[in-house]
């Protein structure tokens, strides 16, 4: 076995190195190396004083305005009811791609999916807001989407 390894490297065209040389090469590396001295507090520093002098010129009547705003009245759908969602829909979009013999995440995939449970589209007009949705796919597609999610509703 010895003289079988002695003969392959004997043979080999790469050449030798022991960890003389190894180390030899480590320290040459070092040698070169220079660490960062960068001050990133300093750096961002103006940054972050810009920030906060904007934030203090923002006057309370300004302030008041943006409190008063009203917010839309909107129903949220707790996590059973997302939970629910997922499943119905992650089901409806295997059963298309078997009988279209496509992937499924041609159809939708998952992150087009949360967006769809997100805007909750209630037409097909507005599912054609949601990312990932055209024409095709809401000629094609848009009425079972729309009967899945109008089930949470």
């Amino acid at each position: 076995m010895n003289q079988y390894i002695k003969d392959v490297c004997n043979k080999s065209k790469n050449e030798e190195r022991n960890d003389k040389d190894l180390k030899l090469w480590a320290e040459g590396f070092l040698e070169l190396h220079t660490p960062s001295r960068s001050d990133y507090a300093k750096k961002y520093e103006e940054i972050i004083e810009t920030l906060s002098t904007n934030e203090d010129s923002l006057s309370d009547e300004n302030k008041d305005t943006i409190d008063t705003i009203p917010k839309p009245a909107v129903k949220h759908k707790t996590s059973s009811d997302t939970d629910t969602l997922v499943l119905n829909l992650k089901s409806y979009r295997l059963k298309q791609s078997r009988e279209e013999n496509i992937k499924a995440y041609y159809i939708f995939n998952d992150k087009q999916m949360m967006d769809l449970i997100e805007k909750m589209p209630h037409s097909l007009e507005s599912l054609l807001k949601v990312d990932g949705f055209g024409e095709v796919k809401v000629k094609k597609y848009g009425e079972s989407i729309l009967e899945i999610l109008n089930e949470i509703k």
